[in-house]
């Protein structure tokens, strides 16, 4: 959330799941429990109003990459998932990975930093058991690579040897965490396939699709991979299979058109967005037992170009962007531009997307309103989401993580957003430990 294609979407997962957006859009989509069922008027939290953002949104600096040192780690062991995230800073003037406890006393957090060198690392990804995090490094060459790190040892040691016009951009893991999946290329740049790769350093056959189509976008639960899968000059359809090394990924014609797919934590579901390059797109629900589509917006007015799916663990909510895509880069940071973001939709935002068990009614309410919030991700007990956006202090030109509650115990304390990161320097990548 990298192959070559005509202006793909910008979607986040990057992470993994979670989560890495683009611009240009691959399909799929999903269902919830009720797919019967109408869509209400969107909801506002009361007293969140809408208010412009900053002109510059906020962008991490980048350090220029050197080789790959990194050095061990006191190992850790007695984490807390659900209040630990792993994410991405340049706070101390090169771009590194840390460790962040969302739990505060006062305003001071717990941080841990995990990795100290001269490259550039990125896209963190936890193991299912919450052990290790696999992680790109680009190093000196403007070559990225996959890393793992074993926080019960604390050393750090690399995967792939992938060399140009090769890349490693995001990885997933697969059910077990044996075995990791990437996708190769730069952003933009997309290359026909998904490698699969073990932890001892193994390469297993790749996932390609059929001769002439690329995957645009994918996304995997760990047991079942959906990719949007098209012609390098086409609308790319949606593709779901067994997340196997050695599959062959054939579009159906019949399959939805989409992009910014993404599966919910059990698989029955998917979420995507289409038709492609258009800024007024239709968010569907996919139900992958019964191939039944439902949209999620038809009844929201003006601009509907949502993004950035990422799934709550009850598997019924989830939470997107609604509003300008391309707020993020290729390593997950929130892009720069001169360019003042919209400010006429004022449902801007991240929003809550939720159905009803007994009617199937779809609500949605909005969480955030800023023109540039991005890369939300839920905490693995669904209570929290974190998310970066382009309104945080204490200057609108740093990008800083911030927490917010999904389920507010008091009305008065209905998501307030909080700041997780007031140091200064830019920090973004955001992944929760997963719960073991």
């Amino acid at each position: 959330m990298n192959c070559s294609t005509p202006r793909p979407p910008v979607n986040h997962h990057a992470s993994p799941t979670r989560r890495h957006s683009w611009r240009v859009g691959f399909l799929l989509a999903l269902m919830l429990s009720s797919v019967a069922g109408c869509t209400r008027t969107p909801s506002r939290l009361p007293g969140l109003e809408s208010t412009p953002t900053a002109i510059i949104r906020p962008t991490p600096i980048a350090s220029v990459a050197g080789k790959p040192s990194p050095m061990p780690i006191p190992p850790l062991t007695d984490l807390d998932p659900a209040k630990t995230i792993v994410f991405v800073s340049d706070r101390s003037g090169q771009v590194d990975l840390y460790l962040l406890n969302v739990e505060t006393a006062g305003d001071i957090t717990q941080v841990i930093r995990l990795t100290n060198d001269a490259a550039v690392e990125s896209f963190p990804t936890w193991s299912p058991d919450g052990t290790m995090i696999a992680y790109v490094v680009e190093d000196e060459r403007e070559v990225r690579n996959l890393w793992l790190l074993d926080l019960k040892t604390g050393q750090h040691r690399q995967l792939t040897k992938e060399t140009p016009p090769f890349d490693v951009r995001r990885a997933s893991w697969l059910r077990g965490g044996q075995v990791l999946l990437y996708d190769t290329g730069k952003p933009f740049d997309r290359r026909p396939e998904l490698r699969a790769i073990t932890i001892e350093g193994q390469a297993l056959a790749p996932i390609v699709p059929d001769e002439g189509n690329i995957i645009y976008d994918w996304s995997t639960n760990g047991s079942t991979l959906i990719c949007a899968v098209g012609q390098t000059i086409g609308e790319p359809r949606i593709v779901i299979t067994e997340a196997v090394p050695g599959a062959t990924l054939k579009p159906d014609q019949d399959a939805p058109i989409g992009f910014a797919v993404d599966l919910s934590p059990d698989g029955r579901f998917a979420t995507f967005a289409g038709p492609p390059l258009s800024d007024d797109q239709i968010t569907s629900l996919l139900d992958i037992t019964t191939g039944t589509t439902k949209p999620l917006n038809e009844e929201v007015s003006g601009h509907r170009y949502e993004h950035d799916f990422v799934w709550l663990p009850d598997n019924k909510r989830l939470v997107l962007v609604h509003g300008t895509g391309g707020v993020t880069d290729g390593q997950g940071r929130l892009k720069v531009t001169t360019d003042a973001p919209p400010t006429s939709d004022p449902a801007a935002g991240l929003w809550l997307i939720s159905s009803s068990p007994a009617t199937g009614e779809v609500v949605r309410t909005q969480l955030t309103n800023g023109s540039g919030d991005a890369a939300a991700r839920p905490s693995p007990d669904g209570r929290w989401i974190v998310y970066l956006t382009n309104t945080q202090k204490p200057t609108p030109l740093e990008s800083n993580i911030v927490l917010i509650s999904v389920e507010p115990t008091t009305p008065s304390k209905a998501y307030v957003p909080r700041n997780l990161t007031p140091e200064s320097g830019n920090n973004w990548s955001p992944e929760w430990m997963p719960l073991r």
